[in-house]
């Protein structure tokens, strides 16, 4: 069965954790494992997620974002294509896009697409 969340643990033994994780985040795994959890970072936190929830086959992923006058939609096939549709005259769809890729060098006012 495939996980759709998973917790963000503090440590590798214990139960408390500081978030959870939606199907499709990407995580950095630090290779240490412990108690059949797996030490990752995601955005500038560290922690344990139960190795069973980690896998290397990419999702196909979809999102709206609203632009003000509607939503746009940015698409992330299996094979790491990206497709924005509709991406809006303001900065909505630019701004999501450099929290996803944490592309913290961007302006605001550069147009990604």
């Amino acid at each position: 069965m495939v996980q759709k969340t998973s917790r963000l643990y503090e440590s590798s033994t214990t139960n408390n954790f500081s978030m959870v994780l939606i199907f499709g985040d990407e995580v950095d795994s630090s290779g240490t494992e412990a108690d059949g959890r797996v030490k990752v970072s995601f955005r500038s936190r560290e922690g344990w997620v139960k190795k069973s929830h980690l896998g290397n086959n990419p999702v196909l992923e979809a999102y709206f974002i609203d632009v003000g006058q509607g939503d746009s939609t940015f698409i992330v096939t299996p094979g790491r294509k990206k497709i924005l549709v509709d991406g809006g005259l303001n900065d909505q769809a630019s701004r999501f896009l450099a929290w996803k890729y944490r592309l913290a060098d961007v302006d605001p006012n550069d147009h990604l697409w």
